[in-house]
């Protein structure tokens, strides 16, 4: 992929959460603005997360999650 170098400018408690927020979670600054972007694209065209294809699947679709979780919520404050 070709890149390209671009300046931005924020106020400095922005930026200083950014850099946090990048060095927290393993990315580079240019990686968490990829990323945001990339979701943004995914929002944008209707795609499904993809956090939300990795679980897709893992229920039964027989199952009733409403049901579910109205037993669950029964036995949690019985």
């Amino acid at each position: 992929m070709k890149t390209a170098k671009m300046t931005i400018r924020l106020p400095e408690s922005d930026l200083g959460f950014a850099k946090h927020y990048a060095r927290e979670h393993g990315l580079s600054l240019t990686g968490l603005i990829q990323r945001y972007l990339s979701r943004l694209l995914e929002a944008e065209s209707g795609d499904v997360p993809s956090e939300v294809r990795k679980v897709a699947g893992m229920v039964a679709s027989e199952v009733d999650a409403a049901e579910e979780h109205m037993k669950y919520r029964m036995r949690k404050h019985v």
